[in-house]
């Protein structure tokens, strides 16, 4: 099994960044797969995470704080991320990332990609596209940035609930996931605390079997591909 970090990226907040992080460590769960959730949608100044306290009691998931924005400069907060990543012995490590992050990332993509091909770490990025002009635009910026240029593997991601974007020719045949939309009595049940594979566990059965078409409607459009999992 290779070890992957998997960074769920896009610079608008609202954007289904915590989300999709929140699907990917809830998959891992499920298959049993232990992993490090990183929390970065946290500035220093105590920003509110979304992600973290839906996985503080999982049994799979490790939670941890690492702010990638605040005072300090991009070289240390991303430092800070990496004494976080090496000391883990997980190979499966989810990061959350702020709005905004690209300010951050696009700085340091360089070090991240140099970090992770030492520690032997697959480095996926997924970016959240909202459906305006303007975020397609920065979207095009950032796919042809520095972060990018190091990731070893590139997804769009498209969440139906925000309408779908039209891509422009310059990014519209990269690979894309298509996240479907989940009705709001599932939504409601999850409020801020909760999670997709304790949804699966201990929620009524309807909103059980949703949660379950959520998750095939990923699978066969090759999103456990993606993690490695086809074969669990």
């Amino acid at each position: 099994m290779s070890k992957t970090i998997y960074i769920s990226h896009g610079d608008k907040g609202g954007c289904g960044k915590s989300l999709l992080a929140m699907i990917i460590a809830s998959i891992l769960s499920v298959k049993k797969m232990p992993l490090l959730l990183v929390e970065a949608d946290a500035n220093q100044s105590g920003g509110q995470p979304d992600v973290a306290p839906r996985f503080e009691n999982d049994d799979y998931a490790e939670v941890v704080m690492a702010p990638i924005s605040g005072q300090e400069s991009a070289e240390d907060l991303i430092a800070d991320l990496f004494e976080i990543i090496e000391q883990t012995d997980v190979e499966h490590i989810v990061i959350n990332t702020p709005a905004g992050a690209s300010e951050t990332l696009e700085q340091v993509g360089e070090l991240i990609g140099l970090a992770c091909k030492s520690l032997g770490y697959r480095l996926v990025i997924f970016y959240n596209i909202f459906k305006t002009e303007v975020a397609v635009k920065q979207a095009e910026l950032v796919l042809e940035g520095n972060l990018v240029k190091h990731a070893d593997e590139l997804y769009l991601v498209k969440n139906a609930f925000f309408g779908i974007p039209e891509l422009s020719s310059r990014i519209s045949l990269l690979e894309s996931f298509e996240i479907p939309v989940l009705h709001k009595n599932v939504m409601e049940k999850l409020g801020d605390r909760q999670n997709f594979a304790k949804a699966l566990k201990t929620f009524p059965i309807m909103q059980r079997i949703q949660v379950e078409q959520f998750f095939k409607s990923l699978q066969n459009q090759g999103f456990f591909e993606v993690l490695k999992l086809e074969e669990q």
